[in-house]
């Protein structure tokens, strides 16, 4: 039995196609979002929020929540099922772990932790003004 060189150049061809495709096709998938998530803060300063995953991968913004306010941030990426999310403002950080189940249960509804303020206070940052 005798192979053509043109047949093995197609077969060639063809292999090296699929694998290209297997490999770049998932790469080239868009995040999926999470419709909002509302940002409660009662404290008298005006807070950055970003989320990240459970394994810390990165961090996405999703905006400033004036001090007294609540602000709803739309179209985020989703994290996941284990959020981090970062609170910070002058200098002082907190952060606060939760899962999708619960930010589910609470109606993607979180509030700035009270820790924040907590440091902002010790440092003597003065509040935001109104």
């Amino acid at each position: 039995m005798t192979i053509r060189p043109g047949i093995v150049g197609v077969v060639v061809a063809a292999l090296f196609w699929a694998v290209a495709t297997a490999v770049v096709i998932p790469a080239l998938r868009t995040p999926s979002y999470v419709d909002g998530i509302t940002v409660d803060n009662p404290h008298p300063w005006d807070v950055h929020v970003e989320a990240t995953d459970g394994d810390r991968a990165g961090w996405v913004g999703i905006g400033g929540v004036a001090r007294d306010h609540e602000r709803t941030a739309t179209d985020i990426v989703d994290q996941g099922d284990t959020w981090i999310l970062r609170f910070a403002y002058g200098g002082q950080v907190a952060e606060a772990r939760l899962s999708r189940d619960q930010l589910t249960q609470d109606g993607w509804h979180v509030t700035v932790p009270d820790e924040l303020a907590d440091r902002l206070r010790a440092a003597g940052i003065p509040e935001s003004p109104r």
